[in-house]
């Protein structure tokens, strides 16, 4: 039935329904959009922790691969150093391009990219570095090899062959400002050498040679100069004890010396111009009691040191003296030495004193001269006997015996 509208007006409004109450709900779409964000932070800071876990892996895995590149280089290196390289590039390309191909197939696939990167910029700065130390040892070397045939020419005193290898690494090896120091100081080791190798091997004749040597031909540095009188005092005690063994020999077998020999000895200065001269002169038959005394008193107070020995040994043996009367000398010096230089020299003294205050007689007179000589051959026997004491006690009974001596003056006569 229709319903006019004026009747829809007057009548009451319809229900409203089942009511649902809806507080506290109107947050929630908040809160959902929240916990999505949440959520989704959640997730990507996940997948950012295992990216970053991934790297620092990656990054540990290089680090040791850049260790295995430093050992690569030194290999490398190491092969070629043996090598007369003549294209550095394809050499070291040659060398080190199968060994870093090894390296990086070692790596994680996720390294790899980043670890060829690192060793090719690593292998470019290495064949660099290597060319330029590989250069340098050639250098060094070369500079040694150099070096080695200047020093091999000094040692053998050759100074012009020094001096051409010198000239040879002028520029090169040895600035132009440095050449003149160079030059002078080879010059003054080979001379040095060359003294030394002839005082070693014949010290007579390389004394001798060294005696007349001309000024150019002697080291001019003062190291060297020093070295060089080092050197004569071996090669002179080496020429001594030579000379006096020939000499010796000679009187032991009744022979001459060589004027040659003894030229040489004087040119050497192991004997004097005037030792030489007197040891080829005729001996006199006998020795006076004064010159008898004299050597015999030289003997008794011999020094110690060997020099000293040796120089007195020289001059008995080139004196114009006997040849029986030198034996004799000679080996009252080794008796000498057998007993201490102090109560040896005290003791010689003593008699000559005695001698000296008339207690032998009259100074100067031949009887007193001989009494003498018998004291002074019998002297060193009483030391070797009675020691210092037993031979002062002889001195002293000496002395007093002299009181015995009738005095005849003339005076008393008349």
């Amino acid at each position: 039935m229709s319903i006019r509208m004026k009747e829809w007006g007057m009548m009451g409004q319809p229900s409203r329904g089942v009511h649902v109450p809806t507080d506290g709900l109107t947050g929630w779409a908040d809160a959902a959009r929240r916990m999505g964000e949440g959520i989704s932070a959640a997730l990507m800071g996940g997948a950012k922790v295992l990216e970053e876990r991934a790297r620092v892996a990656t990054m540990g895995e290089l680090a040791d691969f850049s260790e295995r590149l430093k050992s690569i280089d030194h290999e490398t290196r190491d092969e070629l150093a043996e090598q007369e390289v003549q294209d550095w590039n394809y050499a070291w390309q040659a060398a080190s391009a199968p060994k870093l191909a090894e390296a990086i197939e070692e790596l994680s696939p996720e390294a790899r990219a980043a670890g060829r990167k690192l060793a090719d910029a690593y292998s470019a700065r290495a064949s660099v570095e290597a060319q330029r130390d590989f250069e340098l040892r050639k250098i060094d070397r070369a500079r040694s090899q150099w070096r080695a045939r200047v020093d091999d020419a000094v040692e053998q005193g050759n100074v012009v062959q020094a001096q051409e290898w010198l000239q040879a690494g002028q520029g090169i090896f040895v600035p132009e400002e440095g050449m003149q120091e160079e030059n002078e100081q080879a010059e003054s080791r080979a001379h040095l050498a060359r003294w030394q190798q002839d005082l070693e091997v014949e010290p007579l004749r390389g004394l001798g040679a060294l005696a007349e040597a001309a000024e150019e031909a002697l080291p001019r540095r003062q190291a060297d100069a020093r070295r060089l009188e080092q050197a004569k005092g071996v090669a002179r005690r080496s020429a001594r004890k030579q000379v006096l063994q020939d000499l010796e020999y000679c009187l032991q077998n009744e022979l001459s010396p060589e004027p040659e020999f003894l030229d040489l000895a004087a040119r050497a200065g192991v004997i004097s111009r005037e030792q030489a001269e007197a040891a080829l002169q005729q001996a006199p038959a006998e020795l006076s009691p004064a010159q008898l005394n004299h050597w015999v008193q030289r003997a008794n107070e011999c020094p110690e040191d060997e020099a000293s020995a040796e120089q007195l040994r020289l001059a008995i043996a080139t004196a114009p003296l006997p040849a029986q009367d030198k034996r004799r000398l000679l080996g009252r010096v080794e008796q000498s030495l057998r007993l201490p230089a102090q109560d040896r020299l005290l003791l010689s003294r003593s008699v000559q004193d005695l001698y000296r205050d008339g207690v032998l007689g009259c100074p100067e007179d031949a009887a007193a001269q001989r009494h003498l000589a018998d004291l002074q051959q019998e002297c060193l026997a009483r030391l070797e006997q009675g020691g210092r004491e037993g031979a002062a006690q002889w001195v002293h009974e000496l002395r007093r015996l002299s009181d015995r001596w009738v005095c005849f003056e003339a005076d008393s006569l008349s």
